[in-house]
């Protein structure tokens, strides 16, 4: 039995763990994603010529990234509380003179809470699922809405689709930075830093469905 109940123990303080850390790399890409986004569309404002606006439109994309990041952090901190109780109830036994365990008041605090843990981490993991498939969902499948005026008058789509194709930027979320990667190789006045920010956008839909991996195993 003893044995049973330390291998148990040892597995979950690795899934406590395991989730701490993808939830903390999930909302670090997500932080990374939304800043590298506001900075691209602040230089491409900074590119068009005088008298012409361009508005580019993520909310969707922007509105799930930010609950997936918020049940990250959420659950990664959840995780390692669980973690820190775990580890003081697993600690080497201390006896007082009186022979008293002096660990035993830790033990019974995490074995008390383990219900409350579990209810905790199932709640922030659906959640996490939840916004995770949102977010895929949006990322496979939608486009930022671009509109242009120049001089007061509306840009037609058409136009605004053929400059996009012209400069090698696309709009729809899942090709971002693939063809700046391109020009990237093709070009050397260009860096790589765009490829880091294609590579930046889809780790942030990846690492997420990690985090939810480890956060169902924890909550079970």
């Amino acid at each position: 039995m003893y044995t049973v109940r330390t291998h148990y123990a040892a597995a979950r303080l690795l899934s406590l763990f395991l989730c701490f850390v993808f939830g903390i790399v999930s909302f670090a890409l997500g932080l990374s994603a939304s800043v590298k986004s506001n900075a691209q569309k602040d230089e491409i404002a900074r590119l068009v010529p005088d008298g012409v606006s361009v508005s580019i439109d993520t909310a969707d994309v922007v509105g799930a990234g930010t609950a997936v990041a918020v049940f990250s952090i959420l659950l990664a901190l959840t995780s390692l509380a669980a973690l820190a109780l775990l580890a003081f109830a697993l600690l080497p036994r201390r006896t007082s003179k009186g022979g008293k365990n002096k660990n035993l008041g830790r033990a019974r605090l995490a074995t008390r809470t383990l219900p409350w843990q579990s209810a905790l981490l199932s709640l922030l993991t659906l959640g996490l699922l939840s916004s995770v498939i949102a977010m895929t969902d949006i990322f496979a499948t939608r486009e930022a809405q671009v509109d242009a005026t120049a001089l007061g008058f509306n840009v037609p789509a058409f136009i605004i689709h053929a400059v996009e194709e012209g400069s090698g930027i696309t709009p729809v979320y899942h090709e971002i930075g693939y063809r700046e990667c391109v020009l990237a190789f093709r070009s050397s006045r260009h860096h790589a830093d765009p490829c880091y920010s294609c590579h930046t956008v889809r780790l942030a839909v990846i690492f997420p469905w990690i985090a939810f991996l480890f956060g169902a195993t924890s909550a079970a």
